[in-house]
């Protein structure tokens, strides 16, 4: 029988090495052995199931690998959409890596994640892969409205408003505690859980801060998102009023035959000042005006001030000579008595304070003025501190007396308790 060869080869093999034995009788046998290099992919797992839900928003991406991967490869090779700012850290046997987000995932996003094809340290492959997960919903406060408005910080709340809580999931009742200024108030549950109404006279007049304390979670245990709220509960006496498209300021006397004027509860603010023989002049601003104000006389250099201040277009019925010089150099837009139409006069007063403007007069002459629209921000209602009791202005024979009820000041002048006279 010949020389006996055998092959053996192994059924993977890429690469043959030949090793050759000799036999001492002259027969031999020819070996030939497979080598071949390690071809299996290294495998990377991720901490999280592809298409998981309920994702905590400041999970940490972990992955591990059967081999050692490349950090630098690996940190190009890696993207989450939609993207975000995120640090990488690698294990130092570099089977192991972490995306940690810089800010908490966004909540109810579904994020990918994708590993482009790579080779690890050693030079195997590492295949594509990609997962998808969902965020868990961050529960929080939608809206806090009085009627139907809505309210936001430093707004105002008409005092004796029940208020509504509108959160973005079902809440857990019994865990959500408001408090007013650090009291707990009464909360009425909707029946899907998704509103709450503090009724009516759970808050009291005056400066208010509203606060969720710490605990409050929805019916899935989730936390409720911190959310507190600056306003104020004012009392408000119920005008009829116009919206402007922006502010308008009216020279109303204050001489005992002058008073009670009408329209001045509306205005968002009203100056005093000074203007002869101890008799004020009021500035009155209006981001809404009544039906009717006035009477309506003449301005003075505050005027001009107030309303370049605000953006005010100015209403007034004359000058004198000084503030006309001053008015001529410097001018603010502005409607006086000079060019008819504008205002009118009532039987019911005598002159000069019979002079009254109208809201419908008052829009015109904003639109007449090509003013573009702007109404900033009037009001005090974001100011704090103790109630004064009350206080004088002797200069002008006025006191103001405090009423805790409705925290509100009236004024008394020359002994005539001062009134809206379009009010009754």
């Amino acid at each position: 029988m010949g020389a006996l060869t055998t092959l053996l080869i192994s059924r993977q093999a890429l690469a043959v090495g030949l090793v050759v034995l000799l036999g001492a009788g002259g027969g031999g046998y020819l070996w030939l052995q497979a080598h071949q290099p390690d071809t299996i992919p290294t495998t990377v797992w991720l901490n999280l199931r592809d298409g998981q839900s309920e994702v905590p928003l400041d999970q940490k991406l972990t992955f591990q690998a059967s081999r050692p991967l490349q950090s630098a490869t690996l940190e190009k090779g890696v993207t989450v959409s939609p993207a975000v700012e995120a640090g990488l850290s690698v294990a130092p046997d570099g089977r192991q890596f972490t995306i940690t987000p810089v800010q908490p995932w966004a909540d109810l996003t579904t994020y990918t994640v994708t590993l482009a094809p790579q080779r690890d340290a050693g030079g195997h492959p590492v295949n594509a892969r990609s997962w998808h997960f969902r965020t868990t919903l961050v529960a929080r406060v939608v809206a806090l409205t009085a009627g139907e408005a809505q309210l936001a910080d430093g707004g105002e709340i008409p005092l004796g408003t029940p208020l509504q809580l509108r959160f973005n999931s079902p809440m857990e009742g019994p865990s959500v505690l408001l408090t007013a200024n650090g009291s707990a108030l009464s909360l009425d549950w909707a029946s899907d859980q998704l509103t709450a109404i503090i009724p009516a006279g759970e808050l009291k007049a005056g400066f208010v801060e509203l606060a969720i304390q710490a605990g409050a979670q929805d019916q899935k245990h989730r936390p409720l998102s911190r959310w507190d709220l600056r306003t104020a509960v004012v009392y408000h006496l119920s005008a009829h009023t116009t919206d402007l498209a922006g502010p308008a300021l009216i020279q109303v006397p204050n001489d005992p035959s002058a008073r009670d004027q009408s329209g001045l509860q509306a205005a968002n603010l009203v100056f005093e000042s000074v203007a002869e023989g101890n008799i004020t002049r009021l500035s009155a601003l209006f981001s809404k005006v009544p039906d009717e104000v006035g009477p309506v006389r003449s301005g003075r250099l505050i005027s001009f001030k107030l309303a370049r201040h605000y953006g005010a277009l100015l209403f007034f019925s004359g000058l004198s000579k000084g503030s006309f010089r001053v008015f001529q150099k410097d001018p603010v837009p502005y409607v006086s008595d000079d060019t008819p139409g504008w205002f009118h006069r009532t039987n019911s007063r005598f002159p000069p304070n019979n002079l009254f403007i109208s809201v419908e007069k008052v829009q015109a002459a904003e639109g007449a003025q090509g003013l573009a629209p702007n109404q900033p921000a009037l009001g005090a209602s974001a100011f704090n501190g103790d109630d004064a009791r009350g206080a004088t202005a002797p200069l002008h024979r006025s006191v103001y007396g405090y009423d805790p009820d409705t925290a509100t000041y009236s004024k008394t002048e020359d002994g005539h308790r001062v009134a809206d006279a379009a009010l009754g």
